[in-house]
């Protein structure tokens, strides 16, 4: 591959439940010769949210990458990460004390390795051999857990996991993404039959196993679809819910090459709602676009961070997996493609005409070329008359600082830290322990910090 240096940024923006704000994330990759250097730069760490980590958690959230893209064809294993270096900046959330609070960490790593996932991609396009490319996971999985006492009197807890597993996959250098590709962590997972669901536990699936409609990255390539569902509480008097995950507000994962980012996700309730009307009149709603219009009643809509809610039979809750971020320009997508999608519901009309520049009749799906060659023509124009000088748009650009109810966990703006906040070269050895650790000893006691 070669040399050069790859960046990307990302924004993450919770740490935790009701504490809501943006967190900087910016990776950059460079590669000489041998050897390629992975630093990471970001916000200071959140004293008082659970989303802080550790090096070696992002070190090995790297071998996701490597051995499901990079080296994807040869056998796994950890002398993949002999050509590669990691930096961390000093202060950052990368860089928690062991005294942090990190048990949601592992979300923040999994959202992390987007923005090195897109570095490392674009390193690929930029080298002679640059087949291959493909956009990335859509950051961390989400889901909801739903506890209490079912319908024999025992103590349950679960959650459906086929809404972690039911993920999109990035779009593809010349295909789209892979639909419900899967887990980010891991190559196998299950996705239960909403059957067995019903059967195991007192939460009755009304739509289950149908694509979200309109999620996807769009691009000349979109990314692959995820699964959206609906459940009610049926057969017991309650149970607690809670939405659990990672992020919520911000797109989940940035697309390639002019490719759009994947849709954020959301977790909603709704509660003395017409359902059983909906039944008797043989409209039952299948997928989230028909319940929106459907479904009357007392509708919240939450953070997928949120705290605990308690659901009394009947209710109805909503859940969504993140879908693939898209790869290329959207103008550059076969109109016969986005005809498809329309057919298949992956997107809407709406997405068609104002997304796509696709000029169609509705009742038939018939297209005409000639007039979609010129409102993309159109658009094309409009996006330059749009575009500044990067000189001229840098100039103004520190300024454009976002509203100071979003900026309480952000550090300083722009960069979260100041610039220049050294790097640590980490490098995980038994130095890191002490003298009386390696030779075996417990830890010793330390004093807290707080």
């Amino acid at each position: 591959m070669n040399d050069g240096i790859y960046r990307q940024d990302v924004f993450l923006e919770n740490a935790g439940e009701g504490k809501y704000g943006l967190i900087n994330c910016r990776v950059e990759v460079e590669k000489r010769g041998e050897v390629c250097t992975i630093r990471h730069y970001g916000s200071p760490r959140v004293l008082l949210g659970n989303f802080n980590m550790f090096p070696h958690m992002q070190i090995a959230m790297f071998a996701c990458y490597l051995f499901q893209y990079l080296f994807h064809e040869l056998p796994a294993t950890t002398g993949y990460y002999e050509p590669f270096r990691f930096e961390f900046q000093e202060g950052s959330f990368f860089m928690a004390d062991p005294e942090d609070a990190t048990s949601l960490g592992v979300a923040t790593h999994a959202q992390v390795i987007t923005a090195v996932h897109n570095c490392m991609e674009k390193m690929k396009f930029g080298s002679p051999e640059h087949d291959n490319v493909v956009a990335g996971w859509p950051g961390t999985s989400n889901t909801v857990a739903v506890g209490g006492v079912d319908a024999h009197g025992q103590p349950f807890s679960a959650w459906d996991q086929g809404i972690p597993n039911g993920v999109g996959m990035g779009a593809r250098w010349d295909s789209d993404g892979i639909d419900v590709g899967g887990f980010i962590w891991c190559a196998i997972g299950e996705f239960l039959d909403s059957e067995q669901i019903e059967h195991q536990f007192p939460l009755l699936p009304v739509y289950r196993n149908v694509y979200w409609r309109d999620a996807v990255g769009y691009g000349k390539f979109r990314g692959g679809r995820s699964m959206n569902a609906m459940y009610q509480i049926h057969g017991v008097p309650g149970v607690a819910a809670v939405s659990i995950g990672g992020f919520s507000g911000r797109p989940m994962a940035p697309g390639l090459m002019g490719g759009y980012p994947s849709r954020p996700v959301a977790f909603a309730l709704v509660q003395n709602h017409n359902l059983e009307e909906l039944k008797a009149q043989n409209r039952i709603p299948h997928d989230l676009y028909e319940a929106v219009e459907r479904i009357e009643g007392d509708w919240m809509f939450k953070h997928q961070n949120s705290g605990m809610e308690m659901l009394v039979e009947g209710d109805l809750f909503l859940a969504c997996a993140p879908s693939g971020a898209g790869y290329g320009d959207v103008l550059e997508r076969d109109a016969e493609l986005v005809m498809d999608d329309l057919r298949s519901k992956t997107i809407s009309h709406r997405t068609a005409r104002d997304v796509f520049k696709v000029v169609y009749r509705e009742d038939n799906l018939v297209i005409d070329h000639e007039a979609t060659e010129l409102a993309r023509k159109e658009e094309r124009e409009a996006r330059l008359a749009r575009a500044r000088p990067y000189g001229d748009w840098i100039e103004g650009w520190p300024e454009r600082r976002p509203p100071e109810h979003v900026m309480t966990l952000y550090g300083e703006w722009p960069w979260g830290l100041p610039e220049g906040t050294p790097l640590v070269d980490w490098e995980a050895t038994d130095e890191l322990l002490d003298e009386h650790v390696r030779e075996g000893g417990a830890p010793r006691w330390k004093e807290p910090r707080y």
